[in-house]
């Protein structure tokens, strides 16, 4: 039950925490240039994985959850909206990941929050056999009480941590799980039996069913071919504008760029996942579609700090 804290800087190593202690796996883009610098700090508490994230800058997370069990998160501050599915959502609601629900946030500026993980066996002894949308607003003071005893169990664990442990550090914090099961039993309860606009497909915003279908389009390519733009909006039968329109408006950012960066965070996982000896940098480029390699590499200096040769040579390091 110890609480590990931890500092991930880069796509990859989200995905690979996030995998490894929720089974969700996160659809991760880094929109914004620089280090990420994503903090987290994990509690596993018998059953129970309590996470506590900060993040800066501008990121998409398109996630796909676990088989089993149930996830669920909300913010505790945010420097600007999040966006889930093209909606604003505030801190007054929470998001659950389900079998086969789609999760698609955008975060802006500064941002923490937590997450609770529930394993499927504890969720069957507690009885819990939630449905329902993805997203729902919940009382103010339900919030605040889970967000309460978070920062309780939070804190008896940096307190497990020192060299010297209190006797009793084990006794609260099991304590202070057993609250924040009831504490949620009053969020799970009534989940199914609400409806949330944003969790109905055919309410969806226009514009963000215009990045959809782009993405679906995107995602039918080979990976060595970029998209047109005048391709892309004859095959999803609206103007360029209005395709225009519909990124600046979700992403805040044309739909050339975003699939420039959607390339470059996939050239990046290419680069990290191989050694020098095994390939070059202008073989990843072109599999990913980039054939200017000066701009390339500006690009990529620009967006991570360092040039693509830089990221494959760290893997031999």
């Amino acid at each position: 039950m110890d609480l590990a804290r931890l500092t991930l800087k880069d796509c990859e190593e989200i995905e690979e925490f996030f995998v490894a202690s929720t089974g969700m796996k996160p659809g991760f883009t880094q929109l914004s240039a620089g280090l990420i610098n994503f903090t987290v700090e994990c509690v596993d508490l018998d059953g129970v994985t309590l996470i506590w994230s900060g993040n800066e800058g501008c990121h998409r997370w398109h996630d796909e959850a676990p088989d089993t069990g149930l996830h669920f998160a909300f913010a505790v501050s945010a420097e600007e909206p999040i966006l889930f599915q093209g909606r604003e959502v505030d801190q007054s609601q929470m998001a659950m990941w389900q079998p086969e629900a789609e999760m698609d946030f955008l975060m802006k500026g500064k941002t923490a929050s937590i997450d609770i993980g529930i394993e499927q066996e504890l969720l069957e002894e507690l009885g819990w056999n939630v449905s329902g949308p993805p997203v729902m607003g919940i009382p103010e003071e339900t919030r605040a009480r889970l967000t309460s005893t978070c920062k309780a169990i939070r804190r008896a664990a940096q307190l497990q941590s020192l060299p010297k442990r209190p006797e009793y550090a084990q006794a609260i914090i099991q304590a202070w799980r057993d609250q924040l099961l009831d504490d949620l039993q009053d969020v799970v309860m009534p989940w199914g039996a609400k409806e949330c606009p944003a969790a109905q497909s055919a309410d969806r915003p226009t514009l963000y069913q215009l990045i959809r279908l782009a993405e679906t389009f995107f995602n039918g390519l080979p990976p060595d071919q970029m998209p047109n733009m005048e391709n892309l909006s004859k095959e999803i039968g609206v103007s360029r504008r209005s395709l225009f329109r519909a990124f600046q408006e979700h992403l805040g950012l044309g739909p050339r760029r975003y699939f420039e960066l959607k390339r470059l965070n996939m050239l990046r996982r290419d680069l990290k996942a191989h050694a020098p000896d095994e390939t070059t940098v202008t073989d990843l480029a072109l599999k990913n579609g980039f054939v200017q390699f000066g701009r390339l590499s500006q690009l990529y200096k620009n967006q991570f700090g360092e040039l693509p040769s830089t990221t494959l040579r760290a893997r031999s390091n």
